[in-house]
């Protein structure tokens, strides 16, 4: 996909981004999966995990972004690596739910220039998926610290 000599690749990021509406339902959903952690209810068990006895890619992300939340940066690291770019992207959903249209606009102008000239969207969730494919393959059954928010 080149355009003027240069790669463009698809900007995923950014048509979540125009939509407000998913955003504020995107929001709403981390925010109770994060809060009911921080609480320790537990509101969310993966069906995935609980079929095969493996862990999905995205399993402990919960755990990892409440860890985040409470500055507990080595504990959200052992649990998910990839927890600071998805509290990253909650960091834009909110801006973009927030800002008025002038700075909204320019925000998704940034954001989409990124995706398109980087690929970063692309590339963070091929490598989160190679990651936790990994991690299933190595059948890391104790992958997850004992203890950490369960």
């Amino acid at each position: 996909m080149l355009h003027g000599g240069m790669p463009r690749f698809p900007a995923f990021f950014t048509s979540i981004l125009r939509e407000r509406s998913l955003c504020i339902a995107l929001l709403a959903a981390g925010l109770v999966l994060v809060g009911a952690n921080l609480l320790h209810w537990r509101v969310w068990t993966c069906a995935f995990r609980e079929t095969t006895g493996l862990p999905c890619p995205g399993c402990g992300m919960t755990r990892a972004l409440s860890a985040l939340c409470r500055g507990q940066f080595t504990a959200s690291w052992a649990l998910h690596p990839f927890a600071p770019g998805i509290a990253l992207g909650g960091v834009l959903l909110l801006l973009a739910t927030l800002l008025p249209a002038g700075p909204r606009q320019h925000l998704l102008a940034v954001v989409e220039t990124i995706e398109r000239r980087t690929g970063i969207t692309m590339w963070f969730i091929v490598a989160m998926l190679v990651w936790g494919v990994w991690r299933m393959l190595t059948h890391e059954a104790d992958w997850m610290p004992p203890v950490f928010f369960r």
